[in-house]
Formats: structure tokens, sequence, C-alpha cells
């Protein structure tokens, strides 16, 4: 009984520095103090100790020396945003080319939308533009079986979703009827194995991320 009322504890304590580190409430470069934590969170140091090592685990924290536990700058910028998908990108462009040099069939069928069902779909779903990026770079990976991608992409997107600033999600939001006209012509041009006008609209999706960003 004791063992689970700790781990209950630990699980409340990261759930709440999590969510105050995602919302900027703890900024990044912030020392994460047990005896400070202890006296906000009305909880004993073990299950904030332990919460802390389980932040740091996942990437929200780090040790530093003579600081102890301080929090990493995980928020998403705009900048940051580019940066992530330049890297999603690029898996995606050599995706492409062994799709289109090799013939391999890949399922396109169910990115046959026009920007109208498209925006439906996803209000109907209660869902966001990262959904829909997400799925579309997972559609092509599953051309290359690269497990070592597939969990990269996972992980940024999970970043995506948990740590974009507004400016992000509002970026996202704006470019989603773009999105979904680009990556039907992207389809088109796999389905003629047309390498060149394959990676003509990716280049194309991310130059307007890019430009739209900083309008």
């Amino acid at each position: 009984m004791d063992s689970e009322k700790r781990e209950t504890a630990e699980r409340k304590c990261y759930r709440i520095l999590k969510n105050q580190i995602r919302t900027g409430e703890l900024a990044a470069g912030t020392r994460l103090v047990e005896s400070a934590l202890s006296k906000q969170l009305e909880m004993s140091r073990t299950p904030i100790r332990k919460a802390v090592g389980m932040l740091a685990a996942d990437g929200y924290a780090t040790y530093e020396d003579y600081r102890g536990a301080t929090v990493k700058d995980c928020i998403v910028t705009k900048e940051s945003y580019l940066e992530i998908i330049e890297v999603m990108f690029l898996f995606v462009k050599e995706a492409i080319g062994k799709i289109c040099d090799k013939q391999l069939s890949i399922d396109s069928l169910s990115w046959r939308l026009d920007v109208s069902e498209g925006r439906e779909a996803y209000r109907k779903m209660g869902l966001e533009g990262f959904t829909y990026e997400q799925t579309f770079i997972y559609t092509i990976l599953q051309a290359i079986p690269n497990s070592q991608y597939n969990l990269i992409v996972k992980e940024l997107f999970l970043k995506l979703q948990e740590f974009s600033d507004q400016d992000v999600r509002s970026l996202i939001d704006r470019s989603l009827d773009r999105l979904i006209v680009n990556i039907n012509q992207l389809f088109q041009a796999l389905d003629t194995r047309s390498k060149q006008d394959a990676v003509a609209v990716l280049e194309s999706m991310l130059n307007h991320q890019i430009l739209n960003a900083f309008r």
C-alpha cells in the first residue's frame, strides 16, 4: 500500500511539473530544488526526487554540476519548429527517392481529399494539423522501414504536440489548407514515379512553411 501511495505521488508530481514546464511557468534554466518543490506541492521529498529523475529521463530536465536538476528548454518556437520539419523532410526525401527508384508501392488513396474535405474531417475528429503532418510522414516512411527514423519522428512529433507555443500552433493552422493541396500533389507525383516532381513539391512545402512563419 505504501509503495502504491509513493508511486501515485511521484506520478502526480511528474504531471504537475511537466505541465508547468509546458506552460512556461517553470522556465528553461529554473532549478528544481527538492526542498522548495516539497513545500510548494505539499509532498515529501522522496516522490519529488523520483519525479525529477523521470523528467530528466524523458528529456524535460537535466542535471548540472553544482546546480542539481534544471529545466531544459523544451518550448518549440517557430524557429525550432522549422528545424524539426527540415530534419523530418530529409527523411521523407530519402524515402521518395527509394519509392521512385525501386518502384515501391504506397497507399495513397486515403490522401485523395480536397481542402474542404480535409478540414471537415479534422474538425470532426478534433485533430490538429500536427496529426495530418505526422500521418503523411509515417505513410511515406513505410516505404523504407527504418526503426531509427520512425523513433526520431515519433519523439519529434510528441515534442511538437506537447510543447509548441501558440505561434507554432497558429502557423500549422494557417498552413493546413496549403498542406492538404501539396500532399495531394506529392502523392500524384509518386503515382507516376516522378521523383523530380515529388521532391519539388516537398521543397515547396518547406519553403511555404518558412515564408509563412515570418509573415
